[in-house]
């Protein structure tokens, strides 16, 4: 079976309508929570991750899927932003 080389897969750390950021710790193989933003605020979009990469701020590379599960690994398809 071919393998599909234009998607990726990302992990959803953070879900769309929650007021929680996680953040993924390597060390414990694990999600911790980050922060909580202010009452009547909740994250817009569901936001994740690129697993083994890293970007300029030493993360791994964020992502907005369009459609996506808390803490799954989901496909994506790539482009590139300037």
């Amino acid at each position: 079976m071919k393998q599909d080389t234009s998607a990726i897969q990302v992990v959803i750390d953070t879900p769309k309508g929650s007021r929680n950021k996680y953040k993924f710790e390597p060390d414990v193989q694990s999600f911790k929570l980050n922060r909580v933003l202010p009452d009547g605020m909740v994250f817009p979009h569901d936001f994740g991750f690129v697993p083994s990469t890293q970007a300029d701020d030493g993360d791994p590379l964020d992502v907005l899927p369009r459609d996506s599960f808390l803490h799954y690994i989901v496909r994506a398809a790539r482009f590139d932003s300037y």
